[in-house]
């Protein structure tokens, strides 16, 4: 289902691991001369530091999919029968993490775990304006919507953009299904 946040998950993890077990080697073998010293230290430390942003980036996907799997249960119970739910889309520029076609709309869902501001936040909005034109393409008589979903905050605006807490998601997607 969330094939691809699982292998970056994994595949960070992976990298970490390799690059903490290898970067005292560096150091062990330059023993022998001073300047091979400095230059083994500087590598095991470069190697030490990348390992850590390994890690702290497989963290991210993990929570990520943590919280996507959550939206994706809470939609499938209060998503209508009429409502087609589609998880992971993908579409010219990435993903759309949740589409939801109705009978003359079609709702974006982009989930965000994490704080949103700044330029997280600009890209975000960046990324779904893609999105909603990428979906007007393939259907131009339907009306499309987004929402983003955040785990951090309350709703509020970022430019023509409503950003969600997961507690209003039923209330949010519902309303705006019935209204064209």
């Amino acid at each position: 289902m969330r094939l691809y946040l699982r292998w970056n998950e994994w595949k960070f993890k992976l990298i970490s691991m390799s690059m903490l077990a290898l970067s005292p080697f560096p150091l062990m073998m330059s023993f022998l001369d001073l300047m091979p010293f400095m230059l083994g230290a500087s590598l095991s430390t470069i190697m030490f530091i990348g390992s850590l942003s390994y890690r702290r980036r497989s963290e991210n996907y993990r929570i990520g999919r943590k919280v996507e799997e959550q939206v994706e249960q809470i939609l499938r119970a209060c998503l209508p029968p009429s409502a087609l739910l589609i998880s992971d889309m993908k579409i010219t520029y990435g993903n759309i993490d949740f589409l939801i076609l109705g009978e003359d709309q079609i709702l974006i869902l982009e989930v965000k775990a994490g704080k949103l501001k700044g330029k997280r936040l600009e890209n975000t909005h960046k990324q779904v304006q893609r999105q909603i034109q990428e979906m007007k393409e393939i259907y131009p008589e339907k009306h499309v919507r987004a929402l983003v979903i955040n785990t951090t905050s309350k709703s509020f605006y970022y430019k023509d953009l409503k950003i969600i807490s997961i507690k209003e998601l039923c209330h949010e997607v519902l309303g705006l299904l019935h209204t064209a």
